[in-house]
């Protein structure tokens, strides 16, 4: 969720530091660290906006993030909420990085009650947007109503490899 809050105002330093510190950009945390110093006046705020610098950033990886989140930016305004969720996951890599975690299975099934929150919020409001999306999240959970996980439906015919010592 806090990814697509920065998508929709990438100017909220706080907040774009948190996404940038998700593991799934595969961001270097000592060099993330050491520019967050840089970019601290003495009084702990920050000297311009971290979005602005991450773009200008001489870092090929922090850049290239920081680009992403632009580009995805512009795709929210001219994509459908499912269609920019669907190449949300796609170009951020992280449907692979869900994939490749060992409680892949929790992260699928959160993904999936995400997922089927936006396409029912999408069919209920056709003409809506990122920031509608993002109030209507904040709101069911303002209320305690927050999406349930549906549990991730697995094949029962299907075969199940192990190794030897994996299946003791």
């Amino acid at each position: 969720m806090k990814t697509l809050k920065i998508i929709d105002n990438s100017y909220q330093n706080e907040l774009f530091w948190e996404v940038l510190l998700f593991d799934f950009w595969g961001l270097d945390l000592h060099y993330l660290l050491s520019l967050q110093g840089k970019m601290r006046a003495p009084n702990g705020e920050y000297r311009r906006s971290l979005f602005q610098s991450f773009l200008e950033e001489d870092d090929m990886f922090v850049r290239s993030v920081a680009t992403k989140i632009l580009d995805f930016t512009q795709s929210a305004a001219n994509k459908t909420l499912v269609q920019f969720f669907e190449s949300f996951l796609e170009i951020s890599g992280y449907r692979s990085f869900a994939l490749a975690q060992e409680d892949k299975i929790e992260r699928l099934s959160i993904l999936n009650s995400f997922f089927d929150e936006i396409k029912t919020f999408s069919s209920l409001h056709p003409d809506s947007n990122l920031k509608e999306f993002i109030s209507y999240i904040t709101d069911l959970d303002h209320y305690g109503l927050s999406p349930t996980t549906q549990p991730i439906r697995m094949e029962s015919q299907a075969v199940e490899l192990m190794t030897a010592h994996g299946s003791k």
